[in-house]
């Protein structure tokens, strides 16, 4: 499998496997609004963490990203 398709593969389960808990913490919305904000994080974090896993041969960069997005997220 390419690089590529791999990438957007592992962002789309990235989305899928964060999409349920979304749900649950979000304040009321719509279903449409939730997966709109939902895909353009979740897509952009996963395409940047795979991305980095690449170059860098390491899951850890990946790990920091997820931890920075979860922080940003909370406060």
């Amino acid at each position: 499998m390419s690089f590529t398709k791999a990438l957007f593969l592992s962002a789309g389960f990235f989305l899928l496997v964060h999409l349920p808990g979304w749900f649950l913490i979000t304040p009321v919305k719509s279903v449409g609004q939730i997966l709109v904000d939902s895909f353009s994080v979740f897509v952009v974090v996963g395409l940047v963490g795979g991305f980095l896993i690449k170059k860098s041969n390491s899951l850890y960069p990946s790990v920091t990203l997820h931890l920075v997005n979860n922080f940003i997220s909370g406060v």
